[in-house]
């Protein structure tokens, strides 16, 4: 790249970051502050003057930024990839929206029957999702709320047979069809959940597996097929949530690419 391309790069990056929210906004400073200091050296006169005035304003952020403050590997990168949400839970008494969770170790654990946590991580538009589980007692099975544009659908993973006859409890809805799938997970064995979610218009795909091989669903529609129900809705709109029903569950690899948004 030239020096003109370079320093419009770096200008890029800082623009991007004075739009942005603080979790994301660090991330973005630091790539412009790395393509500032590729090219100021091949800068003269205003430009360059402008230029240094710039990296000594980012150097200083740098040193009140989350991360340095708070030691969180967890904060998201410019691609908006969390790399563990289950890391940016702060009080996992305000997260829990139904029953009772505790968090010991990065890994959540249900402590009712009827269990449901926020995450703290929002999306709103093409994203990847993964999150590794773990049934340990019980008969039924878990429940991920996903955002699908300002629409959401809840995904129900049950244990052995299906949910209880008769108790669907209006879950999930895609196309007016309850969205469960049943798939046998072994007791006190980690497994994994893969979701991608890509939206073009009004129009959504789904595409959920099972340690990336076992197809669990694979929907395309309109986002507006897509209800579920509020008692199984996060506080925010565009957040993930996870919930437990008749069954002991522990969660733990909350990752996300593409998120949008870290809940405050």
């Amino acid at each position: 790249k030239t020096a003109d391309e370079q320093l419009a790069v770096a200008d890029g990056w800082k623009g991007l970051a004075d739009a942005s929210d603080a979790l994301f906004r660090y991330q973005q400073q630091r790539r412009a502050a790395l393509w500032y200091r590729r090219v100021v050296a091949q800068l003269q006169g205003l430009s360059r003057k402008r230029v240094e005035e710039v990296m000594i304003q980012l150097d200083a952020l740098a040193s009140t930024s989350p991360e340095s403050m708070t030691g969180n590997s967890a904060l998201p990168s410019t691609d908006g990839q969390i790399e563990n949400g289950i890391k940016l839970i702060k009080k996992i008494g305000s997260a829990t929206y139904n029953g009772k969770w505790s968090l010991e170790d990065d890994i959540l654990e249900n402590q009712a029957d009827l269990s449901s946590v926020a995450m703290p991580v929002e999306a709103s538009g093409n994203y990847s999702m993964s999150v590794e589980v773990k049934r340990t007692a019980g008969s039924e099975g878990i429940f991920i709320y996903l955002p699908v544009g300002d629409d959401a659908v809840l995904l129900g993973i049950a244990h052995g047979g299906q949910f209880a006859a008769g108790d669907h409890h209006n879950l999930s809805t895609v196309g007016g069809k309850i969205l469960r799938k049943n798939m046998g997970l072994s007791n006190n064995s980690w497994a994994r959940v893969d979701v991608d979610v890509s939206i073009t218009g009004k129009k959504a795909r789904i595409i959920v597996k099972l340690e990336k091989s076992v197809e669990i669903f694979d929907w395309s529609g309109d986002v507006n097929d897509l209800k579920a129900e509020m008692r199984w809705m996060p506080p925010k709109k565009h957040q993930f949530g996870l919930s437990v029903l008749r069954a002991r569950f522990s969660f733990r690899n909350f990752q996300v690419r593409g998120a949008t948004n870290v809940t405050k």
